[in-house]
């Protein structure tokens, strides 16, 4: 019996990004303070910086699963 395996990198599996670890790490938007005041705005900055670099990492997951399945290099 032949028994043919295909040998792949494991693709990158970015774990979940929770609204509190968000929250936590990039800061909160003071409702009190003006919505275009430093505060707010370097908050707001952080939070989309981290979400960004979330989605490529989520991109790179789902490029290195096609490829697999494609039966292409693994990246």
């Amino acid at each position: 019996m032949l028994t043919v395996r295909h040998l792949f990198t494991p693709c990158p599996h970015p774990t979940p990004l929770t609204a509190n670890e968000l929250a936590s790490t990039a800061g909160t938007v003071d409702g009190d303070a003006p919505f275009d005041g430093p505060a707010n705005v370097d908050a707001l900055t952080a939070r989309h910086q981290m979400i960004r670099t979330y989605v490529r990492l989520l991109e790179a997951a789902l490029s290195c699963y096609d490829a697999q399945a494609a039966g292409g290099p693994d990246e």
